[in-house]
C-alpha cells in the first residue's frame, strides 16, 4: 500500500461486552479514515480514539459499572515516507525490515512495568501469574492515554499489527519466518495455521502491511 490506516483492537478479557468495546473503536476510527475534514490524520486518529474512549466510558457509566468493557488498540497510519504507531494495551505493531523484525508498541502490562523496572528478568515475565493483567486500554480508566511512535518507510518494509492472540504463541523469530515471504496471503495463511497448530487458545485478529 502506498497510504493510509490499520488498526486491530481486542476487547479486554474476563470483561464482558469487549466485542461492543472493540466496535466502537473501529467505527470511530472509520468515520476519521472517511472524514474529508481530517488533514492531519494523526490528530484526526487520536482525536477518534478519544471519543472511543469517552463513548465508551459513556456506557460503562449508563450501567451502572455492570459491564466495565474496554478494548486494546493498535492503530498504523501511513502518510506520503513516514508511518506513525499509536496504541493502548497489548496488542503490538511490528515492523520487519530486511530480514530484521522490530516491536514498534511497548506493552502497557504490569508484566512490562516490573521487567522496566528491574523487577523480574525476561524468562519470569513469561510465566508470571499476573503476565496478562493490562495497565491500560481504552475505556478502561477515566484518563485517555495512548502512546505513540514513528519513523521513515522504506519500500519492501512489512508490518503484523496482532492481538495477544498471536504473540502470545509466537515469538520473535516464528514471526520473522512467516513474514519473509513475497507473498502476503500465503505469510496471513502460515501465521493462522502456526498459531492453531500452538492451540489457538485466544482469538487471533492480525493485520499484514506491505510497503
Amino acid at each position: 500500500q502506498d497510504g493510509g490506516l490499520w488498526a486491530v483492537a481486542d476487547g479486554v478479557g474476563g470483561q464482558a461486552a469487549g466485542e461492543v468495546a472493540s466496535g466502537v473503536i473501529a467505527n470511530c476510527l472509520g468515520a476519521a479514515r472517511l472524514d474529508p475534514a481530517v488533514r492531519d490524520l494523526e490528530a484526526g486518529v487520536r482525536r477518534s480514539l478519544q471519543e472511543a474512549h469517552q463513548e465508551i466510558l459513556r456506557r460503562n457509566v449508563e450501567s451502572g459499572w455492570k459491564t466495565e468493557m474496554a478494548s486494546t488498540v493498535a492503530v498504523l497510519c501511513m502518510e506520503g515516507t513516514r508511518y506513525f504507531c499509536l496504541w493502548a494495551g497489548d496488542s503490538r505493531i511490528y515492523r520487519l525490515r530486511q530480514h530484521e523484525l522490530t516491536q514498534l508498541t511497548k506493552d502497557h502490562r504490569l508484566v512490562q512495568d516490573m521487567l522496566d523496572a528491574g523487577l523480574i528478568v525476561e524468562s519470569e515475565a513469561v510465566l508470571h501469574p499476573n503476565r496478562n493483567v493490562l495497565t491500560r486500554a481504552i475505556g478502561s480508566d477515566a484518563a485517555f492515554q495512548i502512546d505513540g511512535s514513528a519513523g521513515d518507510l522504506r519500500a519492501g518494509d512489512r508490518f503484523l499489527l496482532a492481538t495477544d492472540g498471536v504473540t502470545e504463541v509466537c515469538n520473535d523469530s516464528d514471526i520473522v519466518t512467516v513474514l519473509d515471504n513475497v507473498d502476503l496471503t500465503v505469510s496471513a495463511d502460515a501465521l493462522v495455521e502456526l498459531c492453531l497448530s500452538r492451540g489457538g487458545p485466544d482469538n487471533l485478529t492480525f493485520v499484514l502491511v506491505l510497503v
